[in-house]
């Protein structure tokens, strides 16, 4: 058991000098913006949403020192303002600022056949239940 310890320390201890002596490119590099950072909200302006993404935004305007510009793409509940950060430029500086509800309904309508078996014997009043019927 001890043995099995001082191995496992041994090991660590030779991972943690061998992350040390990886060249400069192996190791995270630094990442400045080279201009402003795009966020994009997929909801109309004025909304809970919005009103976050606006404040994360002066915080990171205040905290790296470059320019943060909110910019709301409603529409298809969030999917053209997902489907505009998807296509942009894969450099960093365009961010998705969105809500948990468009990853939990999308996840939930994929299985809304699962949802209606008619053994569960469950009426829901939702607009899955009325798809399945």
């Amino acid at each position: 058991m001890i043995t099995r310890r001082i191995i496992g320390l041994r090991g660590l201890a030779l991972a943690g000098l061998g992350a040390l002596a990886a060249p400069a490119a192996l190791r995270a590099q630094a990442w400045q913006p080279s201009g402003p950072i795009r966020i994009v909200v997929p909801f109309p302006a004025g909304g809970t949403t919005d009103i976050l993404a606006r404040l994360f935004a002066q915080r990171m305007t205040e905290t790296m020192g470059v320019s943060v510009v909110v910019e709301n793409r409603g529409g298809g509940g969030g999917s053209i303002g997902a489907d505009v950060v998807a296509k942009a430029a894969p450099d960093g500086q365009t961010l998705l600022f969105h809500n948990l509800t468009f990853s939990t309904t999308t996840a939930a309508l994929e299985f809304v056949n699962r949802a209606c078996t008619p053994s569960s014997g469950i009426s829901r009043r939702s607009a899955s239940a009325r798809m399945c019927r």
